[in-house]
């Protein structure tokens, strides 16, 4: 029995094993198949759009390839150096920006996403600051002294506007923030 209750029972009897018993004939058993039908079997792996963005992703890093003066026979270079090749390619056109990339952005997005449902993304979320520990954190600071107020401020902006961790924060200026006025004149960011 497996998990869904189903019982796969295999009945055979030994005997139908036995080396006197006829087996099918090798003309029956094994096709015979030319290299063209063989290689049409190879083709079908891939859909036709696969071939087709392999074909001109190829084709765009022989021009880069050209463009650079670099060799474009990359096919025949040793792994280190295409790695090299690929590394500065990579760095010099805008993959997910660029509108010609979008079929292999939204293909790699797709890939993500099966990932994200298979279970195997691995990204570890931190969980929220509970309302409590939030409260706490913030009668904690005594905002009527310029330093209490300071850190006040600081903890805002880091919680409001940096999501992602302290990456931005650095980059953060007075205009980064448009200031606006309520109907009673206080000034709020948007």
């Amino acid at each position: 029995m497996n998990d869904l209750g189903i019982n796969f029972e295999l009945n055979f009897e030994l005997e139908s094993l036995d080396e006197d018993s006829p087996t099918p004939s090798p003309s029956n058993r094994f096709k015979e198949l030319s290299s063209q039908e063989i290689d049409k079997i190879a083709e079908g792996k891939n859909e036709k759009a696969t071939l087709y963005n392999t074909t001109w992703g190829v084709k765009l890093f022989k021009e880069w390839c050209t463009a650079k003066g670099k060799d474009s026979n990359f096919e025949a270079l040793p792994h280190e150096e295409l790695n090299c090749l690929l590394r500065v390619f990579y760095a010099e056109i805008n993959v997910m920006s660029d509108r010609e990339f979008q079929c292999a952005n939204n293909v790699f997005r797709g890939v993500l996403k099966q990932m994200k449902k298979a279970g195997l993304d691995r990204s570890q979320h931190k969980s929220p600051i509970a309302a409590a520990d939030l409260k706490k954190m913030i009668t904690a600071l005594d905002v009527e002294t310029p330093h209490g107020l300071l850190r006040l401020t600081w903890f805002y902006l880091e919680y409001y506007f940096c999501r992602r961790g302290r990456e931005g924060l650095r980059l953060l200026k007075k205009d980064s923030f448009k200031f606006c006025k309520d109907d009673g004149d206080r000034n709020f960011v948007p």
